[in-house]
């Protein structure tokens, strides 16, 4: 009986110092998402940004009538008529 606890120890201990981590380690010389020398980078202007994303928020979600905006788009049966957040 203690042969076989002895070998099933050998045999998890074995089984895991074999495995990985399973981490990559980081080389930041190799691949990513290197932008072009050629290619000139895009600024990013992000009052522009913020702006399109309010008047889109604008545009599906307010309630002209009442000037409140709604839970949803599209409005799902259930929903509260207008947002509470």
């Amino acid at each position: 009986m203690k042969v076989k606890k002895i070998i099933c120890l050998f045999s998890a201990l074995a089984l895991l110092w074999s495995c990985e981590d399973g981490i990559e380690k980081f080389n930041p010389d190799q691949g990513g998402n290197k932008p072009d020398p050629e290619e000139p980078e895009e600024e990013t202007v992000y009052h522009e940004r913020a702006k399109e994303v309010f008047d889109l928020i604008q545009t599906y979600y307010l309630d002209k009538a009442t000037g409140l905006l709604r839970e949803n788009y599209p409005v799902q049966p259930g929903d509260n008529a207008y947002s509470y957040l």
